[in-house]
């Protein structure tokens, strides 16, 4: 099972992704507390060899089914294979990427799409191989885009929020959330439901 530990060491807070065992439970049942910690076998640890002293990752790693998807400082999205933590691409993209997360559209065998924000907009990933599949130009976001048909949603730094053509990239409509001269940044991500 893959778990997000964070280590606090001289005064830094530190994310791992770590791997554990966990013998004869369903994930359901499974209460990852202080307690049993010591009782689960480490099985693998990742490090991408990035560091960065002033940036911290914020990114929560993403598993598509097949593939644990994490992000790099230097700007790359890195699959790992969570079976032994070895990694099975790595692409490099414009920096900064996935500052607070991206987005995973597909089924649970791992085959979709990855969206990544990154410094000159969006891009689409194959999630199984790592190949580039498109390039939207948008406004600057950290935050993962939703996907609505064939609609990308992107809340950006400074424009509000902007629909997009998954496929041309052109905008669809855009609404700002200026109210009385100030124009707030979106620093969390957004959510979308049908019924509401």
């Amino acid at each position: 099972k893959i778990a997000l530990t964070c280590v606090k060491r001289k005064g830094f807070l530190f994310a791992l992704v770590i791997a554990f065992w966990v013998t004869e439970a369903k994930v359901s049942e499974i209460k990852l507390v202080h307690s049993n910690l010591n009782s689960l076998t480490e099985l693998w640890r990742y490090n991408s060899g990035v560091i960065q002293r002033q940036n911290t990752n914020q990114m929560t790693p993403v598993f598509t089914g097949k593939y644990l998807i994490v992000k790099t400082m230097a700007g790359e999205i890195v699959a790992l294979d969570p079976a032994n933590g070895q990694e099975v691409y790595r692409i490099a993209l414009a920096a900064p990427v996935a500052t607070r997360g991206l987005s995973y559209e597909g089924n649970q065998t791992g085959t979709g799409q990855l969206w990544v924000p990154t410094n000159n907009g969006l891009v689409e990933i194959n999630a199984l191989t790592g190949v580039v599949i498109n390039e939207i130009l948008t406004p600057k976001s950290l935050v993962p885009p939703i996907i609505i048909g064939n609609k990308v949603v992107v809340a950006t730094l400074h424009n509000g929020l902007m629909a997009f053509d998954r496929s041309s990239g052109e905008l669809i409509w855009s609404s700002g959330i200026e109210k009385n001269g100030i124009r707030p940044r979106v620093w969390s991500p957004i959510n979308y439901s049908e019924k509401l």
